[in-house]
């Protein structure tokens, strides 16, 4: 699962798919995350928005289990912290033994060049 057309140059046999907690979850973000948040949502081959749960963590975590549940691997960004959506999306994923490729080294490397279209002119450090 991914969520921008880098992504999907860079993976380019697989669909990008994009998992949405809820609709709204952009409004507490700066402008600019906003502004990356629809862009990812024009390039995506599908959305699925998923609003059931009643209350935002449980959205959260709904969303976590959903890319779990639909993913043969999973293509982690995780930069090791010990909590987060990430860190409980790869728990998940761990109790149920499907497999993980982190890619956090290289995205630092490269995302400036892989994704103009999300960072067109900003340099981002680690």
């Amino acid at each position: 699962m991914g969520h921008c057309s880098g992504i999907s140059r860079l993976f380019s046999a697989n669909p990008v798919i994009l998992a949405i907690p809820y609709d709204g979850q952009e409004e507490r973000w700066p402008a600019a995350s906003r502004g990356r948040y629809r862009k990812m949502l024009e390039l995506a081959d599908d959305v699925h928005f998923l609003n059931d749960a009643p209350s935002e963590p449980e959205k959260l975590q709904a969303r976590n289990e959903w890319m779990v549940n639909h993913a043969d691997l999973i293509l982690a960004l995780w930069d090791r912290g010990k909590s987060g959506d990430t860190w409980n999306s790869l728990a998940i994923a761990q109790f149920r033994l499907k497999p993980v490729k982190n890619i956090w080294e290289e995205w630092v490397r490269k995302r400036v060049v892989s994704f103009p279209e999300l960072y067109p002119t900003q340099e981002i450090t680690q």
